[in-house]
């Protein structure tokens, strides 16, 4: 068995043929927004002048043979036709090759620079290279693991596997924003390819090609039938071996997981959030230190009175109901404190306290002199 990614590096878009029938895709929402923002930008065009449009498919496992790596990973290229072709000259040999996504998940590899950045939230803005229309398939490293126990316990047909999720377009971009959203501040930046081109694993990154996910391990309806029908133990009571059943981890992708994604890299990594609390008396330094321990430990610092006001400020229910429970609790607080008041303002009726008097000035009583 061969595991190989970015064998396909190189390859053009593959174009569809009139006699080609593509299967039907679920529409994407981004996709067909910037499909209208095409055809905008290009509606001054004559219709007729205009040469015909372009359509892109996705490769299938059959057209293994069109693909072209870089010169980096032509013998990543090279060992996959000879575990193939290995297979074919020996019959009692069966041989497989998993085209795997770039990987993600369980402490991360190509994406620990950006999850790390996200976590320290240094830099702030996450960087995607050029405008991250790219599109790169993804899989998670414990999905490949059954990718792998699925060949060896199936020995499906078909021998070029794509290991990827379903993720729907899955741009750069949109990658690097859940990740941003997902542990930081949710904002990223654009760089040139030219700034970037020294960078880690800027092949990754700039990689782009459209691949359709595997069917090869989806069960059939006669499967899920037998797997209804058949019991634990057979006719003599002898246990029965367990059908393999593919269990995805992260189906949908690292943008439909990304909170899932995350709590395995702070678990992987030992990574635990940092929380302090400081409450005192009024000018105690409260503001001041935690400035202070939010920039030493790169947290956010959170003031009570800009979350009340801000809560304030919603025109809902939340924002009504806080304002209600604000207006309860220093109506409660003049009460309290109007009683204090009456406690210790003492009317002296004695000849010795004549000269005092007891004022009500708009709720608070003073005492004072007589004049």
């Amino acid at each position: 068995m061969c595991i190989r990614d970015r064998v396909w590096s190189m390859t053009p878009p593959k174009e569809k043929r009139e006699d080609e029938e593509d299967e039907p895709e679920e529409a994407d929402p981004e996709e067909e927004e910037e499909q209208q923002e095409e055809n905008q930008a290009a509606g001054n065009q004559d219709d007729e002048d205009a040469p015909p449009k372009k359509v892109y498919v996705s490769y299938k496992e059959n057209d293994y043979t069109l693909r072209k790596p870089s010169p980096k990973f032509e013998a990543f290229k090279s060992l996959e036709t000879l575990c193939l072709s290995t297979g074919n000259s020996k019959k009692n040999l069966k041989t497989y090759v998993l085209c795997s996504g770039i990987l993600y998940g369980q402490g991360e590899q190509v994406f620990y620079n950006h999850f790390k950045q996200a976590w320290l939230q240094e830099p702030e803005e996450l960087e995607y290279i050029g405008d991250g229309k790219n599109l790169i398939p993804t899989i998670h490293v414990l999905d490949l693991a059954q990718f792998v126990l699925g060949v060896v316990e199936k020995l499906p047909q078909q021998r070029y596997i794509f290991a990827i999720d379903h993720t729907k377009r899955p741009t750069q971009k949109s990658l690097i924003e859940a990740i941003s959203k997902g542990l930081g501040t949710g904002k990223t930046k654009q760089i040139s390819a030219t700034d970037a081109i020294f960078s880690e694993n800027y092949d990754v990154f700039t990689l782009s090609i459209r691949l359709r996910p595997s069917n090869v391990f989806d069960a059939t309806e006669e499967e899920e039938e037998e797997e209804v029908d058949d019991d634990d133990e057979d006719e003599e009571g002898t246990p029965r071996p367990k059908r393999f059943k593919f269990s995805w981890t992260s189906k949908d992708g690292l943008k439909k997981n990304i909170i899932k994604i995350s709590h395995e890299f702070d678990q992987f990594r030992g990574l635990r959030p940092v929380r302090v609390f400081l409450t005192g008396p009024p000018a105690s330094g409260k503001t001041y230190f935690g400035k202070q321990l939010a920039q030493f430990y790169n947290v956010p610092h959170i003031l009570v009175k800009d979350i009340v006001n801000e809560a304030i400020s919603y025109e809902d229910e939340f924002g009504e109901e806080v304002r209600n429970q604000l207006a309860e609790i220093k109506e409660r607080m003049i009460e309290e404190a109007q009683a204090i008041l009456d406690k210790y303002c003492l009317l002296y009726t004695s000849d010795a306290a004549d000269d005092l008097l007891c004022v009500d000035l708009g709720g608070r009583r003073i005492i004072k002199k007589k004049k």
